[in-house]
């Protein structure tokens, strides 16, 4: 069985205050720390409700495929069957119909957890690695253009507006770092980041966005996806094949919206990645 841990109560490792969070991080120097520090975790959140296929199957698939550096995945969220003893489960029912909110909660449990490493990246099951992958490739911050909530509806544009109100309240700039790309986090930045932005605990932040903005890269790489090497979104259910083939060999990583997924486009990550991964049983 995949290797679980329970959020029960008696944990102390979420939504009190920041100092037990940094208590949690200090814990666990014993010999039972089942972290590899010679790797660095892959953190994944993850809704089984919320997933249109098998999307998280074939992101894991990616990963074994072609990341080119010692890596553990924590899976933090709902549990599938088919999770192999490599994947590290921690479970966490999703609490709210916001999702940054739930994104919040999540990543609070990374934080806390000994399982974790204090450099983590942190990814989505719908993000898929195409090519050879270094960590440094996911370090470099990467953002597409300003945060502007005329662009966006519902929750994430109430999301976005307290994101840039907050940001600007602490004198940082406001690139827009949602690419949908893996990110790496540092432990240490994000619990200062949360001590000295207590409204962030809450959720209902883009906490991508404002980590990457408060902790202060002035020039990030700005995504264009017709002209560079990074990243290709499919957000249709019917995208021209000739042109995600193209697409597909020029990019590192391949995401999709809600809106993109169907079973041609699952086909296609089956074709990318047929090989079964040590995750799966």
């Amino acid at each position: 069985m995949a290797k679980t841990k329970k959020n029960e109560e008696e944990q102390p490792i979420i939504g009190e205050t920041v100092e037990l969070l940094k208590d949690s991080i200090n814990e666990g120097t014993s010999n039972e720390k089942v972290v590899n520090h010679d790797h660095t975790t892959i953190v994944i959140p993850y809704v089984k409700s919320k997933a249109q296929g098998n999307e998280l199957l074939y992101a894991l698939r990616s990963i074994e495929q072609n990341i080119r550096f010692g890596a553990n995945i924590v899976v933090i969220g709902d549990k599938e069957e088919w999770f192999s003893e490599e994947i590290t489960f921690i479970e966490h029912a999703c609490i709210s119909e916001n999702p940054q909110i739930d994104v919040a909660e999540k990543l609070k449990l990374a934080i806390a957890s000994e399982d974790v490493t204090d450099n983590f990246i942190w990814t989505n099951d719908d993000i898929y690695l195409l090519s050879p992958v270094l960590l440094g490739h996911l370090e470099i911050p990467k953002a597409k253009g300003i945060l502007d909530p005329v662009n966006y509806n519902g929750f994430y544009r109430e999301n976005m507006s307290r994101t840039i109100e907050l940001l600007l309240e602490n004198g940082c700039s406001i690139f827009d770092y949602g690419t949908h790309t893996p990110v790496v986090y540092k432990k240490h930045k994000l619990v200062e980041m949360f001590e000295k932005n207590p409204e962030l605990l809450t959720g209902g932040y883009l906490l991508s966005s404002f980590y990457f903005n408060w902790i202060g890269f002035i020039r990030p790489i700005h995504l264009d996806w017709k002209k560079d090497a990074w990243a290709i979104s499919i957000v249709s259910k019917s995208p021209d094949p000739a042109l995600f083939d193209t697409f597909v060999a020029e990019k590192l990583f391949l995401n999709n919206a809600e809106s993109g997924y169907s079973e041609w486009f699952e086909s296609k990550l089956n074709e990318l990645f047929p090989q079964k991964s040590s995750f799966e049983k």
